[in-house]
């Protein structure tokens, strides 16, 4: 109904990552989030952090033509985001963490952005450079002049049962590729580890 009748709300949801602790996969409604995000003029914003979780707070105060929703986690998130501008981040989507001459790029929300940040370290082990792009809020990020950043290369996004956003910008990543690779990362949560393996694709 807010959405509807564009109504200045917001909406605090936890628990949105299977990344828990001593109580186990018990109940985490982590397809809310995917949900939420399918209904027309609705922000839904997934902070990574204590630093990009304020800025989602403000971005719906100051919204006045619809609801906001704030999807936290409950696992306590370390910081990452400490050192970039407030501004940068209220675009939605900024690259976090970057390289000269990247031969892959990650997209993550919310407590999946670390996961990102340590698959990126396990890749350069290996030695493939990796950019990291932390999108808060992709309903922001698309209401602006909406090119993924650094986009131009594979990419591979991340999010916890919300396959239809990483469909989305994916797509877009593709239609605006410049240069081919033949690196794919996949990228698995299981007990809060991110395990990476790269294999050989066509492209």
């Amino acid at each position: 109904m807010a959405a509807l009748m564009k109504v200045r709300q917001i909406m605090v949801y936890t628990h949105d990552s299977i990344g828990l602790g001593e109580d186990g996969p018990t109940h985490q409604p982590v397809e809310h989030v995917a949900s939420l995000r399918l209904i027309p003029n609705v922000d839904v914003w997934r902070p990574a952090d204590a630093s990009e979780r304020p800025l989602s707070w403000i971005a719906g105060i100051e919204r006045n033509d619809g609801p906001t929703i704030l999807a936290l986690s409950r696992q306590n998130l370390p910081p990452v985001s400490s050192g970039v501008a407030p501004d940068v981040i209220r675009r939605g989507a900024y690259v976090l963490a970057d390289c000269a001459d990247p031969q892959a790029l990650l997209i993550a929300t919310g407590s999946e952005v670390k996961l990102a940040l340590d698959a990126r370290q396990a890749l350069a082990d290996e030695g493939i450079a990796v950019r990291v792009v932390s999108m808060p809020c992709a309903e922001v990020f698309d209401r602006q002049d909406g090119v993924v950043p650094g986009s131009s290369f594979a990419t591979r996004a991340t999010a916890s049962g919300d396959r239809s956003r990483r469909q989305q910008f994916l797509a877009q990543v593709r239609r605006t590729r410049r240069r081919r690779y033949r690196h794919r990362i996949v990228l698995e949560s299981r007990h809060r580890q991110a395990r990476c393996s790269t294999i050989s694709v066509s492209r």
